[in-house]
C-alpha cells in the first residue's frame, strides 16, 4: 500500500472528519457552524446560530453552551 491509498479517504468505509473549533467568548464560532451545518447565511443577528441551541437557557441568553 503506497502513501496515495492511505490517504484516499473517500473511498474508506467508516471514516470520519473530527474538528475543533476554538475561539474568544462572541467571536463567531457557533455562527460559522451554523453556516455550515445548516446551509443558509446570517442575517447579521445570529439567525444561523439559533438554529444549533440545543436548550432553552441557549435561547434566552444568546449563547451556546453545548459541546456536542
Amino acid at each position: 500500500m503506497n502513501l496515495n491509498d492511505q490517504l484516499d479517504v473517500q473511498n474508506q468505509p467508516n471514516n470520519y472528519l473530527r474538528i475543533a473549533l476554538v475561539g474568544n467568548v462572541d467571536s463567531g464560532k457557533s455562527t460559522l457552524v451554523g453556516v455550515l451545518t445548516k446551509g443558509m447565511l446570517d442575517n447579521g443577528w445570529g439567525s444561523s446560530r439559533e438554529k444549533v441551541f440545543n436548550y432553552p437557557h441557549e435561547c434566552q441568553t444568546g449563547r451556546t453552551s453545548s459541546i456536542a
